[in-house]
């Protein structure tokens, strides 16, 4: 006759689907930073302790250690929203479960504000023309005449 293997604990923790990472996770994604903190430049981490009873639910949710500004009420809402999957009961009995968690608030930092600088002046050109008669040089003579003469000016 083959022995049955005893169980190696009594009593199994109840998991969050996809385990404590996932966890992790979903209550970044579903964090609304309350907007009183926000105005303030309020950050921090919320200590919470909460109950989950022998349906995988949330109970029992109390603040710990707290921030103000709103933090508390809206970790108190994300941990309210979870649900915990269970595997077995004790003797149908239920049973609570107590854990505590961190609940970090960081505002994302902004990049520094950088002047931006005017937009490149729209570069113009402008030549100007002058023309100038021949000038008769007292010792040039005749036969050598200078021809028409200009005078470019271009500013750039």
């Amino acid at each position: 006759m083959s022995r049955q293997k005893k169980e190696k604990f009594l009593l199994q923790k109840p998991k969050f689907s996809g385990g404590d990472q996932a966890m992790l996770e979903q209550i970044r994604a579903d964090l609304r930073y309350p907007e009183k903190a926000i105005a303030e430049n309020i950050e921090g981490t919320v200590r919470v302790k909460f109950s989950i009873n022998h349906q995988g639910k949330v109970e029992q949710v109390q603040v710990i250690h707290g921030i103000g500004y709103g933090c508390d009420e809206e970790a108190v809402r994300l941990i309210k929203g979870l649900q915990f999957i269970t595997t077995k009961q004790y003797h149908h009995q239920g049973v609570l479960f107590h854990r505590t968690i961190n609940i970090h608030f960081k505002l994302a930092k902004k990049a520094p504000v950088q002047e931006q600088a005017p937009p490149p002046a729209q570069q113009s050109m402008q030549m100007q023309y002058t023309i100038v008669a021949p000038v008769k040089l007292p010792e040039q003579s005749e036969e050598k005449k200078p021809g028409t003469g200009y005078q470019y000016t271009v500013n750039w």
